[in-house]
């Protein structure tokens, strides 16, 4: 019984915590860009820098949770920032989620417009060239980090 406490808090925290990121779908290389007929314009035309690539077509935005259990996620054209996607998940986040995402989606102003819209943290890893994360986003629970 000494454990309830604890267990309930585990399970409460791991219920709020999400992960957001993106990564890139392409449907064809960019040799045959012209010639494909699916999807047309500048917007498809995107880079991967994790992959040093270019690539055309499309980035799939997704939100796990805690558990890694993938729980919504969208199709943009690839040449769409990753901060762009973010509203669209946090209106349906529960009040009170903490959205972990990567160095693509640092921007401190959509961290305040999330927090007064939806009552959703963002905290993203700080870019080497930053200050380091604060220490409260530092005590972000370790478990939440694992699953990514």
């Amino acid at each position: 019984m000494a454990y309830l406490p604890e267990l309930l808090a585990d399970m409460l925290s791991t219920l709020t915590i999400y992960i957001i990121d993106s990564m890139p779908t392409p449907v064809c290389c960019r040799a045959r860009a012209k010639r494909y007929r699916k999807v047309h314009g500048a917007q498809y035309d995107g880079t991967c820098y994790a992959k040093n690539e270019r690539y055309f077509d499309w980035k799939l935005h997704l939100v796990c949770d805690a558990s890694g259990i993938p729980t919504r996620f969208l199709l943009r054209p690839a040449r769409a920032h990753d901060t762009t996607a973010v509203d669209d998940f946090a209106c349906t986040l529960p009040f009170g989620a903490m959205l972990l995402g990567d160095r693509g989606y640092v921007s401190e102003s959509l961290c305040h417009q999330l927090e007064a819209r939806y009552g959703v943290t963002m905290i993203a890893i700080h870019r080497a060239n930053m200050q380091p994360n604060t220490p409260a986003e530092q005590r972000t629970p370790p478990h939440a980090l694992q699953a990514h």
